[in-house]
């Protein structure tokens, strides 16, 4: 089934609400976001929603101009993370080591130019996935390379707040604003594990500590509507799984209980994953290397977005599902729209729905200035809600 951009238009207006409303909506079309690490470029599907079966389906590319055989939507060495907001998508881009806003039609509007407390050019060093607040004003960033989490303000680009985390390569955001941040283990056990964060970065709790049930190596995190947090295991070699945990108290006193009945700590379905992301339905999609990262050659896996049903107890790898193919071996390209080796993913109906600083009349920290009153003129564009993904 095809979209028209109108369809497509409206399905985003849609999705961009809170997961509460959609448990009363009708059905809609709405976008998933792939930042694609081999072929270095931001992937854009629609899907269709239905309310009364809570399911997701005809998940097709819709990329740059609505095209509905390519889902390659913004080109220029992606490989990281993706932010969506109400007026712009921010982008990870150059290896992890610069901030990009693009609108929501896929174009250019300027590189945000981030700058030390002291008012020096910052320079990135692997950033892996961003989050935004809940009020759009401010993003952290995960310096994986630079073993620190930086606070920066949207307004202005200066970072605000900073906190020395070794090897962080994705963050959750709660609703009451507590950052949750993963690290592998190895050479970063210092950082091991999963952490809770305050808002203004002043300290870290050790929220789930490494090895925990076999948790050796947490990448991709997401926070379920009841709170709950799943936690991506990224082993590299594979297979890898889905930890889920119960979150109780708030803040960094917050404790994590893991659930094993809703855990599949080891699928045969899953390799070298990394990011996931909530979709509308409920369930958790995954993004997975595999194969065509080229580790090791291994050709075993296959490359694309996983989802795993989070209603079933006690799941087994038949709760995981194939629903985008990617690539299978090094260089080679994937499904009929070009995926290769995503890596972080989210649905357009988890962004921030807030005024933030990329509103017209508010210049952009960015090197080229551009008004984003225009986004009115085509679909979608005059949006003006978004939503991080699942509370992140």
């Amino acid at each position: 089934m095809s979209y028209s951009r109108s369809l497509l238009a409206a399905g985003l207006f849609t999705g961009l609400f809170s997961f509460p409303l959609l448990a009363q909506a009708a059905d809609f079309t709405g976008f998933l976001y792939v930042s694609d690490y081999k072929a270095a470029n931001l992937d854009r599907y629609s899907y269709r929603y239905h309310s009364g079966t809570n399911t997701i389906d005809t998940i097709m590319p819709a990329g740059f101009g609505g095209n509905t055989t390519n889902a390659v939507f913004i080109t220029g060495g992606i490989k990281e993370g993706v932010q969506g907001t109400n007026n712009d998508i921010i982008i990870v881009n150059s290896g992890g080591n610069t901030l990009t806003r693009y609108d929501l039609n896929g174009n250019a509007i300027g590189t945000i130019n981030v700058l030390n407390p002291n008012n020096t050019p910052h320079a990135f060093n692997s950033i892996g996935n961003v989050v935004v607040t809940h009020d759009g004003k401010f993003l952290y960033a995960p310096e994986s390379g630079g073993n620190v989490i930086d606070k920066v303000d949207l307004t202005t680009g200066k970072i605000v707040a900073s906190i020395t985390f070794a090897g962080a390569h994705d963050l959750a955001i709660a609703a009451d604003g507590t950052i949750y941040a993963a690290a592998y283990t190895g050479s970063n056990s210092g950082s091991a594990g999963v952490w809770a964060l305050p808002s203004d970065l002043s300290s870290k709790t050790q929220l789930i500590a490494s090895g925990d049930h076999g948790l050796t190596a947490p990448s991709g995190m997401s926070i379920a509507s009841d709170g709950s947090l799943y936690v991506q295991q990224n082993v590299g070699a594979g297979p890898d799984g889905v930890y889920h945990y119960s979150i109780s108290g708030a803040g960094t006193g917050a404790t994590a209980t893991f659930n094993a009945p809703t855990s599949l700590t080891s699928s045969s379905a899953l390799h070298f994953t990394f990011g996931n992301n909530i979709g509308p339905d409920g369930n958790l999609y995954i993004a997975a290397l595999g194969g065509a990262s080229g580790r090791s050659g291994n050709t075993t896996y296959t490359d694309g977005i996983y989802k795993f049903d989070t209603s079933i107890l006690n799941p087994t790898s038949a709760a995981v599902s194939l629903v985008i193919a990617g690539g299978i071996n090094t260089g080679v390209p994937g499904g009929p729209s070009g995926l290769q080796s995503p890596k972080y993913l989210q649905f357009g109906y988890n962004f921030v729905p807030a005024d933030d600083p990329g509103a017209p009349g508010v210049p952009e920290p960015s090197g080229i200035i551009a008004g984003l009153g225009v986004l009115g003129m085509a679909g979608g564009g005059a949006l003006r809600r978004r939503r991080r993904r699942r509370n992140r």
